[in-house]
């Protein structure tokens, strides 16, 4: 397959982008939306700014505990279904949320919330896989990361104007409303792209096909680096320009924008990449530019405390996450294309970028007072242990005769 139609998509390819983009927008609304009514949650449910960043911890328990469920349902009953019934059950959930009395109760609908909205989002990297051929899938993974990025744009946008005009659990009514929406759309334009079912057992000899792959443990490891530092930067965004440096939502919102576009060009410059097989080249340039971008970021932590140096810095380095997202995807999920493993295998990679980010989320802010500090340090570790199983690839190769 040349370049040339390497870039060419057919109507159904583009259905399926289409649908799979409002999909797989649902998690970063879900997370954005609401990070600018940190501080209002807080006041509301009388419970400490600390117990509501720790929903953010929860939904992620949540979502990597959902992966696990819904990718291997998918490779047994297809992947329409699946995805219709947990919509319904996200919406659902999301109107819970918005009703929450206290901070447990938020909690648990949090985390019920991620665990049936993860199911869009990991059948939808399966979908991928079924309909478009291998020399595809890179550029299928770029244009769905560049487009679902216009949901971090629009999240804390329009999260901080339904903010500011009604209230917090407005944002999470019309987090619900979206599910519905997004149910429809399912519905009305998206056919079944998986033929067959998958073997009884499928679960358990998918997980050890995949873990056996070096391609894919490799991948999954870069992949749970780039969420981790992505989750790094989402978590402690608000507090770090609202709190520490004084700005306004409006300005943050703004700051939030700017880096999502970002993101967006990351993919889009990879996705004109998608006819030259140096994915791994293109994998290392970009996490040694972070590695070094965050190496200046600790020197404005521990320096200059400039906002704006700052915002300039981590947008470049949301540039350099936004070309690692469909990369790392590509190379973690590409040899199973066309397998009846395929869900499996993109459950089991999303769960451990999710477990991963359960993790850092909830231990990173009892190892750092200074939230840019933290957020600087821990892009710097991630862009190292993104790169690690490719460098000692490379060694191991070179060192045998």
């Amino acid at each position: 397959m040349n370049n040339a139609q390497k870039w060419k998509l057919n109507k159904r390819e583009i259905t399926i982008i289409a649908v799979l983009t409002v999909l797989t927008a649902l998690e970063p609304l879900s997370i954005d939306a609401y990070l600018s009514s940190f501080i209002d949650i807080s006041e509301t449910l009388d419970a400490p700014v600390y117990k509501v960043q720790a929903s953010l911890s929860v939904f992620l328990g949540g979502f990597a505990v959902g992966q696990l469920f819904w990718g291997p349902l998918s490779d047994r009953i297809g992947r329409r279904l699946p995805i219709l019934a947990s919509l319904a059950l996200f919406s659902a959930v999301s109107f819970a949320c918005a009703a929450a009395g206290d901070i447990e109760t938020f909690w648990i609908a949090r985390f019920f919330q991620a665990f049936f909205g993860c199911a869009p989002v990991v059948i939808s990297r399966a979908v991928i896989t079924d309909a478009f051929p291998s020399g595809k899938i890179l550029l299928a993974f770029a244009i769905l990361s560049m487009t679902q990025s216009v949901a971090p744009i629009a999240g804390p946008a329009a999260g901080n104007m339904i903010r500011e005009l009604l209230s917090w659990r407005h944002i999470f009514w019309a987090t619900g409303i979206a599910g519905i929406l997004s149910a429809i759309c399912t519905f009305l334009f998206l056919k079944e792209t998986r033929s067959g079912s998958a073997e009884r057992g499928g679960f358990f000899a998918g997980c050890a096909e995949a873990l056996r792959n070096r391609a894919f443990v490799s991948g999954s490891v870069a992949g749970s680096a780039v969420y981790v530092a992505l989750m790094a930067y989402i978590s402690n965004s608000s507090v770090i320009f609202m709190r520490e440096f004084g700005v306004g939502g409006s300005a943050f919102s703004a700051i939030f924008m700017a880096n999502s576009a970002a993101i967006i060009g990351g993919s889009f410059f990879i996705s004109g990449k998608s006819g030259q097989n140096r994915s791994e080249a293109y994998l290392k340039i970009s996490f040694a530019g972070m590695a070094a971008l965050s190496a200046a970021l600790v020197g404005v932590s521990l320096f200059a405390k400039n906002p704006w140096a700052a915002a300039a810095i981590l947008f470049c380095e949301m540039f350099a996450l936004g070309a690692l997202f469909p990369i790392t995807t590509n190379l973690a999920l590409k040899p199973f294309s066309g397998s009846d493993k395929s869900g499996t295998a993109s459950s089991l990679f999303g769960f451990f970028q999710l477990a991963s980010a359960f993790l850092f989320t909830a231990a990173a802010n009892r190892l750092f007072d200074d939230p840019l500090a933290l957020v600087s340090a821990s892009l710097l570790a991630c862009s190292v242990v993104g790169i690690a199983p490719y460098a000692m690839r490379r060694k191991g190769a070179q060192s045998r005769p």
